[in-house]
């Protein structure tokens, strides 16, 4: 993969996931809105919903490539996390495009 379709696909994931937690932030500032609105409080910010949105969009893109884990011992540890695995394979007419995601759950032991 190319650096160009390297940043044309981190582009669409971030802006794609930025819109899926601008629609959910949004419905919850409109929520926080109408209830302060019963109050005669004024309140109204579309830009901390996009920015918000932003931040937890890349928050969960980086996270995507983090494991946490907990040391045992010296030579063991447990680990917890989420992956995104991606190939994209073209050869002639044969085309392998697949992206795997899923709960990463892993036992280290060093010897």
């Amino acid at each position: 993969m190319s650096t160009k379709e390297k940043l044309q696909h981190e582009l669409k994931a971030i802006v794609l996931v930025t819109l899926y937690f601008a629609a959910w932030l949004g419905v919850f500032m409109g929520l926080k809105v109408l209830i302060l609105e019963d109050y005669q409080i004024h309140f109204g910010s579309v830009s901390a919903v996009l920015i918000g949105a932003l931040i937890l969009a890349k928050v969960v893109l980086i996270l995507e490539y983090v494991a946490l884990g907990y040391r045992l011992s010296e030579k063991s540890a447990l680990s917890i996390g989420y992956r995104g695995l991606g190939t994209d394979f073209t050869d002639g007419g044969f085309t392998y495009d697949v992206v795997s995601h899923g709960l990463l759950l892993g036992y280290e032991y060093s010897f």
